[in-house]
């Protein structure tokens, strides 16, 4: 990277050139494997329970059906509140005022 200072005046004050390189380093690709250890930690810290990942679905089917919530959501619909009787109603009041408007009462 090159610099090139001038002061407020316009006057060159000088210039430096600077070489640099990035590169990425993430570390918590260096080493993708779980750390078996640290998750005892945490869980036995927390007051979880540490599984094997082939003790899973043993562990879920123990867990039982009380384990699972339904919720209900009730929805409510009106007849108005939709397309189809907006436009009947446009078309019934249109119809009302063209017979009015033939019959001369407009």
């Amino acid at each position: 990277a090159t610099v090139h200072a001038k002061s407020a005046k316009g006057q060159d004050l000088g210039v430096d050139v600077a070489r640099f390189q990035v590169y990425q380093d993430d570390r918590e690709l260096e080493n993708p494997s779980a750390d078996k250890s640290l998750l005892e930690q945490i869980s036995s810290i927390t007051g979880g329970k540490f599984l094997a990942p082939e003790a899973l679905d043993k562990h879920l089917q123990s867990l039982g059906d009380g384990l699972y919530t339904e919720y209900v959501r009730h929805t409510e619909y009106r007849a108005w509140d939709n397309w189809p009787f907006f436009l009947l109603f446009v078309l019934l009041l249109s119809a009302e005022w063209w017979l009015r408007k033939r019959k001369g009462l407009v």
